[in-house]
């Protein structure tokens, strides 16, 4: 009777349902902003390595609103399963400050940090102004009447709009579009005078001549842009401020089973060392082309040499260094690309300037919108 009770049960568990490995269907990458501009980019340009290491599709949809406030939450109300994810940039952490929205990057788990941007202020080619300078002498002698193209409040750049602001008069018009892929296309068209911007989101189009860059929202100029002025040289009192610049990454919920999450960090940190997106990425001005991920990944097999656990501050401490001065550590739970170490961490803050990205600039910004 034992023997029977045995086979009986041996087959009950053979006949169980089987847990099928992640991800057994496509998965779904929701980008926080509109096509062409910088977010798209990059995740378009990572996308298909991504696949490939993943196995399985992955579709890309476009869902801008609310300073990717809307894509943010929508992932979050997606089961956490990982078959959604979040193609996302900077602007979460400005979310609580704003009050657009309780989530931001500490409620959620980064697979990834791709990399960061560098931005750029820019004009129609045809434009009359020829140097920064030239913008904001008319917008100091013409309040309100310059148009600035923006993404709305908490986008780069109503951020850039901030940071200017706390160096010089500038009472500008913001009208609003769901990207800067958008934008762009609209200053071209006479819309809006200038924009800032996302090397990455303007370099075809100023490799075009269509575009001109006023400056580079940098202490130094940048390799892809030899000849356009950093914004310091124009606005010295801007420096304090910088290095600055949007990062773009991979987000999921951060109750995405942890199996589930190794998978995606292993596919997308072999994605990030694709020949072809690290060329574009270089290509585009993006610094830290070196994911997080990798970075952990390097750390773990240093620290498991010594048998001791990976340290969040020497990880931290590499990517700071990566990224320059004041440019923020996302916050939130990181892990080892194999799933073996999980540890907390929070945004890194200038304490020249007690700029932080989850508290905001300490910047206020006297602009007008336009909606």
């Amino acid at each position: 009777m034992n023997i029977l009770k045995v086979a009986a049960a041996a087959l009950a568990v053979a006949a169980g349902p089987a847990f099928a490995e992640y991800p057994e269907r496509e998965v779904l990458g929701v980008v926080m902003w509109g096509a062409g501009g910088a977010t798209d980019t990059v995740a378009r340009a990572v996308n298909p390595a991504a696949e490939d290491a993943l196995g399985k599709p992955i579709v890309v949809l476009n869902k801008s609103g609310g300073a990717g406030a809307i894509s943010t939450v929508f992932v979050n109300a997606a089961p956490a399963d990982g078959y959604t994810f979040l193609y996302g940039a900077e602007n979460p952490q400005l979310h609580g400050v704003m009050g657009v929205s309780d989530i931001d990057y500490g409620d959620m788990y980064p697979i990834i940090i791709l990399g960061r941007g560098v931005a750029v202020v820019i004009v129609p080619a045809e434009s009359r102004y020829q140097t920064l300078s030239d913008l904001l002498d008319d917008i100091k002698a013409n309040p309100g009447s310059v148009k600035m193209g923006s993404t709305g409040p908490g986008g780069l750049p109503s951020t850039i709009g901030a940071l200017i602001s706390n160096a010089t008069a500038f009472d500008v018009t913001a009208i609003p579009f769901d990207g800067e892929g958008p934008g762009l296309t609209a200053m071209l068209g006479g819309e809006v005078d200038f924009m800032p911007t996302g090397i990455s989101a303007a370099a075809e189009q100023i490799e075009a001549s269509n575009m001109r860059a006023l400056a580079v929202v940098n202490p130094e100029p940048v390799d892809t842009l030899p000849d356009v002025t950093a914004i310091a040289d124009t606005l010295p009192e801007i420096a304090r401020f910088l290095p600055w610049g949007p990062f773009y990454g991979v987000f999921v919920r951060a109750d995405v089973p942890d199996d589930v999450k190794a998978t995606l960090t292993r596919a997308f940190a072999t994605a990030a060392t694709d020949e072809t997106f690290l060329e574009l990425m270089a290509n585009w001005s993006c610094h830290d082309v070196r994911p997080l991920a990798v970075l952990l990944h390097a750390a773990c097999a240093s620290k498991a040499n010594r048998r001791r656990q990976p340290s969040y501050s020497s990880v931290r401490k590499e990517h700071r260094g990566l990224l320059g001065r004041g440019h923020p550590f996302p916050s939130g739970a990181y892990g080892c690309p194999d799933g073996s170490r999980r540890y907390r961490g929070t945004p890194l803050a200038d304490q020249r300037t007690g700029c932080s990205l989850s508290g905001g600039f300490g910047a206020t910004w006297h602009g007008r919108s336009a909606g």
